[in-house]
């Protein structure tokens, strides 16, 4: 069969995280700007071609101050790597 595309619905997607902050408190946020697609067969989905973007700089845990800290060199140094990108290599199935 034909590999098909999918491309994530963003508008009904999201991406949350949340993350201990000091073994006290769980801090939880999410990110605004992001793309996925998905390219597969749909009856083989070991061939998929999956790749996903985050905007590294659309972050947000309703604290600007921690936001602005987060784009930082400190941890995603968001000026250098404005994008966090994934892409598949190998897919097993189980």
């Amino acid at each position: 069969m034909a590999k098909a595309k999918w491309v994530v619905d963003t508008v009904h997607s999201s991406i949350d995280f949340s993350v201990k902050h000091m073994m006290i408190s769980t801090v939880k946020g999410t990110f605004h700007n992001f793309d996925a697609s998905i390219e597969a067969d749909p009856t083989d989905l070991t061939t998929a071609d999956i790749e996903f973007n985050v905007d590294v700089a659309s972050i947000d845990t309703r604290n600007s101050d921690r936001d602005n800290h987060l784009r930082a060199a400190d941890f995603f140094d968001a000026e250098q790597y404005p994008k966090m990108t994934f892409k598949s290599t190998n897919i097993v199935k189980k």
